[in-house]
């Protein structure tokens, strides 16, 4: 099936695909096949199955292929417990990949850990990087505590480039010392956003 469909690509040149992070022979095609016609690419899965480090790196071998696309948009719902040697090695492979996609402007990011965003290997340091990127979205579901906000906010002042970023931080726990604690988050988080020189756009949903 993910032959067929790759080949029905290159025949109607579509300008925009969506990926199953699950159909394994679609990650393959277009990780071994050069995709110079495609400028959006949506990497989805479905919401009942998890996402590990070799989908990781599979990701990152399509984005090899893909380095014209100028929109991206990578929803991740990460294993709770994951492989700590391939963990690094899919990070940073996931990291060279998107620094490599050099035109990219517009990119959206979903993430129900902090795991891609935190630390000396993170999407947000790889965004420091893209110069043409001027859009971005990042949703973060129930991972977001004050020192990440702390960490988050001062990588994303790093990023002059973007002139407009929406912020999504969605918190379902109730209780109320956690809730406390995401309330500074947030407050912490925002005051950053605001010391960014270009004109950045800070939304927040409860």
């Amino acid at each position: 099936m993910g032959q067929n469909q790759n080949k029905q690509l290159e025949k109607q040149k579509q300008k925009s695909i969506t990926v199953d992070l699950n159909d394994n022979a679609l990650m393959e095609d277009l990780s071994n096949n050069s995709q110079q016609n495609i400028t959006t690419i949506v990497f989805r899965m479905n919401s009942s199955q998890q996402f590990g480090d070799k989908q990781l790196l599979q990701t990152a071998a399509v984005l090899k292929n893909c380095k014209d696309i100028t929109q991206l948009c990578l929803y991740f719902d990460l294993r709770q417990y994951r492989e700590e040697n391939i963990g690094i090695q899919a990070q940073r492979s996931l990291q060279s990949a998107l620094i490599n996609c050099q035109n990219l402007n517009y990119l959206t990011i979903a993430l129900n850990k902090l795991d891609l965003i935190e630390g000396d290997q993170s999407l947000i340091i790889a965004l420091q990087n893209l110069k043409k990127i001027v859009k971005c979205i990042i949703f973060l579901d129930n991972c977001m505590n004050d020192s990440a906000s702390y960490n988050i906010g001062i990588q994303l002042q790093k990023c002059s480039n973007i002139l407009f970023l929406n912020l999504f931080i969605i918190y379902t726990s109730k209780n109320i010392r956690y809730l406390e604690y995401t309330e500074k988050g947030r407050a912490q988080i925002k005051r950053r956003m605001t010391k960014m020189k270009r004109l950045v756009k800070y939304n927040n949903i409860q």
